[in-house]
């Protein structure tokens, strides 16, 4: 008789099982906006204590720009475009970083250096950390998790940044 039941019950599970419907898991169509600009903080003007060599470009917030920023729940990297305004080549760009959640609550501030070659006038991809390692986290514009997860929005602020003197390194 046990036989019997644990034949019946196998059959069940099998039956039930094909038919149940398929669920879909996977996102389709998804794209990462590089026109996007991503918010600058407003920290005021920082005052440099190293004088710049003579003929050498001032330092601007503008000479340094971050679009299509990118970052889902299950992410251990964040992304995001750099743009260098300059007529030098770069080698690293030096930001403060700021994740609010969308009512403006503080989650995170966090200083990171990413290391690209930029060259002058042109864009390119850099990726590095995230500050979730928890993945708990979201940006807004990357779409919402299908985990329960707290969408978030950044700023950025820029410190500094690295020229290239030379042959950059590949």
């Amino acid at each position: 008789m046990r036989k019997y039941l644990s034949i019946i019950v196998i059959v069940l599970a099998t039956a039930l099982s094909a038919m149940a419907q398929r669920v879909k898991t996977t996102a389709g169509n998804l794209a990462v906006s590089a026109e996007a600009p991503v918010a600058r903080i407003n920290a005021g003007t920082v005052v440099d204590t190293v004088a710049a060599p003579a003929g050498a470009e001032p330092f601007t917030q503008e000479d340094i720009t971050l679009r299509g920023y990118s970052k889902r729940v299950s992410d251990n990297k964040e992304c995001v475009f750099v743009t260098n305004n300059t007529t030098r080549p770069i080698a690293a760009v030096h930001l403060l970083l700021r994740y609010r959640t969308l009512d403006g609550t503080l989650i995170a501030e966090r200083e990171v250096t990413l290391r690209c070659n930029v060259a002058p006038r042109a864009a390119a991809m850099c990726e590095f950390r995230t500050f979730d390692t928890h993945h708990e986290y979201y940006y807004v514009q990357s779409g919402k998790s299908r985990k329960s997860a707290v969408p978030y929005d950044i700023s950025y602020h820029v410190l500094g940044y690295d020229v290239t003197v030379g042959r950059a390194a590949h």
